[in-house]
């Protein structure tokens, strides 16, 4: 697929599935704007990208305040034509099956998505 022209906005791009699905919008054609809490790792990614000839942005927000990422967002970059939105947002509680989740945990997981 062709991506040229589009926006691809990866939140939980500074490593792992995030870094990988930035890296492929990008090489397809996309300009990436990579969102994640952790500034170090997201800029990594977007270094990868860079040498890879990617165009792509940092932005250091977290997915559980939304508003304060798009305004973010917008302000970095125009958004012209279609965008696209990958959440690849990552939880790094505990692993238990989700009834064994204490409330505040459960909240916690849910914020991000």
């Amino acid at each position: 697929m062709d991506f040229t022209g589009k926006v691809a906005l990866i939140t939980g791009g500074g490593g792992g599935i995030g870094r990988a699905t930035a890296l492929a919008f990008a090489l397809r054609g996309a300009k990436v704007m990579v969102v994640d809490h952790d500034a170090e790792a997201g800029r990594v990614t977007t270094d990868i990208v860079a040498q890879r000839g990617g165009d792509t942005k940092f932005v250091a927000a977290t997915s559980r305040n939304p508003r304060r990422s798009g305004t973010m967002s917008r302000r970095r970059w125009t958004l012209t034509g279609a965008s696209i939105a990958s959440s690849t947002t990552r939880h790094r509680g505990k692993v238990v099956p989700i009834q064994d989740y204490d409330e505040d945990v459960f909240d916690q997981v849910i914020a991000v998505i």
